[in-house]
């Protein structure tokens, strides 16, 4: 005779015609079980017999089968990043990995790979041949006698370059409250860096503590004023 636990499943009935409590037979499977699993009684065993694990269902919550690996430890169990310490799978052994700023993740399940990308960084390098404000973190030809008028609001290490393509009388101002510094000499506030040789280019990087463009490289000769 067989009896029926809820959880359990169908149970042999012993002499006294009480339940004898035992686990069902495994399931033997090519794969894993899965949240989808989850039409199965209580302590059903899943038998993942090419990689000789055992699974046993525990319970199901929102309509997600909670398999537990009896066999120990498998693959990866957590992930740690730069912060927020270790992070453990859900339910159905899952991690997701998510990109922001500028970087993305896609995943191909066919290959149980994950492709980690990054939007280019690189430089913008314009063509200018009259006056202009430039953009932080931009590069620039200059290819006529023009005025290139620093940014406004730049935050600290951003940056602008310049390249002289042309000969021309070429400046690059300070925007209002700020200061130019090429070596040890530093331009007035609001002042320029003047130059007129054909090759020649500056690199300025803005330090937020003193308002000033320093420069990090340049050719030949800027005069500052």
């Amino acid at each position: 005779m067989t009896g029926y636990n809820n959880n359990l499943g169908p149970q042999a009935l012993g002499w006294n015609g009480q339940a004898q409590n035992y686990a069902p037979l495994a399931i033997k499977s090519q794969r894993a079980p899965t949240v989808n699993d989850r039409n199965y009684p209580y302590g059903q065993l899943w038998d993942y017999y090419p990689e000789e694990q055992m699974y046993i269902l525990l319970s199901v919550v929102s309509g997600q089968a909670q398999w537990y690996n009896m066999t120990g430890p498998s693959g990866i169990q957590t992930i740690t990043g730069n912060s927020g310490g270790a992070a453990g799978p859900d339910g159905s052994g899952n991690f997701n990995i998510v990109g922001t700023g500028g970087v993305s993740v896609t995943t191909d399940s066919s290959t149980n790979t994950a492709t980690i990308s990054a939007s280019s960084s690189g430089i913008t390098w314009t063509d200018k041949s009259s006056s202009f404000t430039a953009s932080v973190d931009e590069a620039y030809f200059l290819n006529s006698a023009l005025t290139l008028t620093l940014p406004a609001s730049p935050t600290q290490g951003q940056f602008v370059y310049v390249v002289v393509t042309t000969t021309g009388s070429f400046n690059v101002a300070a925007n209002t409250g700020q200061k130019i510094a090429i070596g040890s000499a530093i331009s007035s506030s609001g002042g320029n860096a003047a130059n007129n040789a054909v090759g020649d280019s500056l690199e300025l990087y803005y330090r937020a503590a003193d308002a000033v463009w320093w420069s990090n490289s340049t050719s030949s000769t800027w005069t500052l004023t």
